[in-house]
């Protein structure tokens, strides 16, 4: 079941007709809680963005980890740091802006794995 929840995580863009931005030039700065992080991507040489990412597949679907006032939150966002450790540059996918406003929707290519939010998907840190 989590290996389908995989795949189509990896599938969802394809199949909602989304084409993302892709960021090759990345870096984590901080991870904000278990589906939250800031990235710093350089758009173009010494020229820097960094937006703050709510992990997204591309399609409409809400993918959240538990809230961060909980012990699994504060254990979700552990996991996400754990994952990252050690990735110098990461691939940044993004999608949309979020509907709430100074995020955007989106995925990272980490560490030779080509979906973050799959791996916490699969380890079952965000539902």
């Amino acid at each position: 079941m989590k290996l389908l929840a995989s795949l189509l995580l990896l599938l969802a863009p394809l199949l909602a007709g989304a084409e993302p931005w892709v960021y090759t030039r990345a870096s984590v700065l901080t991870v904000t809680d278990g589906d939250t992080l800031r990235v710093r991507i350089e758009t173009e040489p010494d020229h820097y963005w960094e937006p703050r990412i709510r992990l997204s597949d591309g399609s409409r679907r809400i993918w959240q980890a538990p809230e961060m006032n909980t012990e699994e939150g504060r254990a979700a966002k552990a996991a996400l740091e754990r994952l990252l450790e050690g990735c110098e540059q990461v691939v940044v996918r993004i999608y949309r802006h979020d509907k709430y406003g100074g995020r955007v929707n989106g995925d990272l290519a980490y560490c030779g794995r080509d979906s973050l939010l799959a791996d916490l998907v699969e380890a079952g840190w965000v539902r």
